[in-house]
């Protein structure tokens, strides 16, 4: 077969769209080495007091201990620090995220599960997710020791939510650049007092542990209402709801959402507004299978659901081969012609 060689120099302007992204937030609390100290002998004191704030066995091996899921309940000044920080972070995910009004955003309560975890050396946590509510996040109060001669020593692991994402690879998909790249999403777990939010549905493992300090991390659940009739903080055993808080939205990078394309139906099938049209169905294993006020309202990058697109005249529209797709009836006069093809990309010989 021959080999081709185009200019690029021939193509129109290219406009991609970032669909079916998954967002994953970063936030750094800075506080006096002194706040660390305590809130660590805190929780390592209640680690000692047994079945009365947790339990070890829970996860992995048996060298976690596992608090119970009251933590943003307990009324200590620490812990409400804390509580207060992953709260007004989230808070500022949803505000940034979503298209929720101001007014609307205003009534939004957040219900929470949080806990901690305590984690010895060999401890690890399997593949899960947190099927509790629409966001989950983790806090690192004590990222423990890093071993030099094991670089993966309790990395956590965000999996990739599309399904089929690597089914085929070649040189057209295996370099990648992020976000488009299809592989686990590595966070950082050196860092004091680093605090990640990602979907709940995102698959995720910590690796084996292999420093010698224990290893603190708060994890929490969060799922969101509208119910403005509730005081304003209410209490049980295991969980807290609170109101957003009324502060400026945090500051985000490279966080551009395009919006999908969108096309004037043609007169002769403007009774049937989707004749024809496409749909690319979203990609992300359970991606909708908890839906709430958190993440129903989702700008269109993180939007759930499928993306519609309709076909133009001298249009190309290119998507990686592992999406699911469907074209609806055509249900217009004339016949529609389109070219569809798959691509597979090697090196030249």
């Amino acid at each position: 077969m021959d080999v081709v060689r185009l200019s690029l120099s021939v193509l129109s302007p290219m406009k991609i769209s970032d669909a079916f992204s998954v967002p994953i937030a970063e936030f750094s609390l800075e506080s006096p080495a002194d706040f660390w100290t305590e809130l660590i002998d805190l929780l390592l004191a209640q680690e000692g007091q047994g079945e009365k704030f947790g339990k070890t066995g829970q996860h992995g091996n048996g060298l976690i201990f596992e608090s119970h899921s009251d933590l943003f309940n307990q009324e200590d000044p620490l812990l409400r620090q804390i509580a207060a920080f992953c709260h007004a972070a989230l808070a500022s995910v949803i505000r940034h995220l979503t298209d929720h009004t101001d007014a609307e955003f205003e009534k939004l309560v957040f219900d929470y599960q949080a806990w901690y975890q305590i984690t010895r050396t060999d401890g690890f946590q399997g593949f899960h997710n947190q099927p509790n509510g629409s966001w989950a996040g983790l806090f690192f109060i004590d990222p423990g020791d890093e071993a030099p001669e094991w670089p993966e020593s309790g990395s956590v692991m965000l999996h990739d939510a599309r399904v089929n994402a690597s089914y085929f690879q070649d040189e057209g998909n295996t370099r990648l650049k992020y976000p488009a790249m299809q592989c686990a999403y590595k966070l950082d777990p050196t860092t004091q007092g680093k605090l990640f939010i990602f979907p709940s549905f995102v698959q995720q493992e910590t690796f084996a542990y292999f420093g010698k300090r224990p290893r603190i991390i708060v994890h929490f659940n969060c799922w969101i209402r509208t119910d403005i009739d509730i005081p304003r903080i209410t209490q049980d055993r295991s969980r807290i709801a609170l109101l957003n808080p009324v502060s400026p939205e945090a500051n985000f990078e490279n966080q551009a959402v395009a919006n999908p394309p969108t096309t004037p139906v043609p007169e002769d099938v403007a009774d049937r507004p989707d004749s024809g049209i496409v749909y690319f169905h979203d990609p992300r294993s359970n991606g909708n299978y908890y839906e709430d006020a958190g993440n129903a309202r989702l700008k269109p990058a993180n939007r759930h659901g499928a993306l519609r697109v309709k076909h133009e005249k001298g249009k190309l529209t290119i998507f990686p081969s592992y999406l699911l797709h469907e074209i609806f009836p055509y249900f217009g006069e004339k016949p529609r012609i389109i070219a569809p093809f798959n691509c597979w990309i090697r090196m030249a010989d």
